[in-house]
């Protein structure tokens, strides 16, 4: 018997309405199913962040949200992820593309 866990991520329309305008709706299914392999995630919210410079696109933003007890200051996620996906495609697609991490402690957790 198999043990699956679904980890709930949530696209926001902006990013829905991104991934469809570059036609990289494949590319995108292949990075959250490398992102979901995040030891300690907990959720993938992806949402649209605006161009940060002149001449720069908006880009994609996928927000890994992990369990704080697996928070190592050395975590290699955010390399190991940029490898995989510079590796994995070409410049046009990754460059949309961007991963984030960050920690949270349930309440419960905490004695709250």
């Amino acid at each position: 018997m198999s043990n699956t866990t679904t980890i709930p991520a949530t696209v926001s329309d902006e990013a829905a309405a991104r991934i469809a305008e570059l036609g990289v709706q494949g590319p995108f299914d292949r990075m959250v199913e490398q992102a979901v392999k995040i030891p300690g995630l907990r959720r993938l919210e992806v949402s649209l962040a605006p161009a940060y410079d002149a001449g720069d696109d908006p880009r994609v933003i996928l927000d890994a949200i992990c369990d704080g007890a697996v928070f190592d200051p050395a975590d290699p996620t955010g390399r190991t992820f940029s490898e995989w996906k510079v590796t994995t495609f070409p410049p046009e697609v990754f460059r949309h593309f961007c991963l984030l991490t960050s920690y949270e402690s349930s309440c419960k957790e905490e004695g709250f």
